[in-house]
């Protein structure tokens, strides 16, 4: 895994690339995509997106593409670029964009430290996402956009290409706001990485 460059505006980020082993990435791309594989549509009055929750014990691929050790270096990089320190918990979607669908501006930022989900997890501090979209041209579309503004109007200072087995971390803050271009041709297919203070 490399890190690219590390930014700290419009919001804390960073590039990455080789985030995962290449070969390991391809198998467990085509076994996500497999016609078997059981996909829940999550709409927002902003985007439409299909996900899979991707547990180590779903199958030896994922245990051996996204293991420990990977895991381990990853929150590492993101808690040494930014001073932060982690908690060891993490969980890994799968998210499929299909041609057509995108993301509008928004920002997940939620600045309650006493939130807690329905399995009794915090609001994620940082969000890593790699890439598994194969082939990808840039007319395919589905750039990721970080954003100086929450307006349609507002300036885009990255445009980060779903180039596969590249990848991209962001911090959670109040001005974290985000999208993703539309989809064009192919699925769009991404991993992504939610990291967690440390909590109880």
């Amino acid at each position: 895994m490399q890190i690219l460059e590390t930014f700290t505006e419009p919001y804390p980020h960073l590039l990455m690339a080789d985030v995962l082993d290449p070969a390991a990435a391809v198998r467990l791309r085509d076994w996500i995509v497999a016609e078997d594989r059981q996909w829940v549509l999550h709409s927002e009055t902003f985007y439409d997106q299909w996900e899979q929750i991707l547990r180590p014990s779903d199958a030896p691929i994922v245990a051996e593409t996204l293991s420990k050790p990977l895991i381990d270096e990853i929150r590492t990089a993101v808690e040494t670029a930014f001073g932060a320190k982690l908690d060891r918990r993490v969980r890994i979607t799968a998210v499929r964009l299909a041609p057509g669908q995108a993301i509008g501006i928004h920002n997940d930022n939620n600045i309650d430290p006493d939130y807690r989900d329905s399995s009794g997890m915090p609001h994620e501090r940082f969000r890593v996402l790699i890439s598994l979209t194969p082939d990808y041209r840039d007319e395919d579309g589905g750039f990721a956009a970080i954003m100086e503004g929450p307006y349609e109007d507002s300036n885009i200072a990255r445009l980060i290409r779903p180039v596969f087995n590249a990848g991209y971390a962001f911090q959670q803050t109040g001005n974290s706001y985000h999208a993703v271009t539309e989809t064009r041709n192919r699925d769009r297919l991404m991993l992504v990485c939610y990291l967690y203070p440390e909590f109880e």
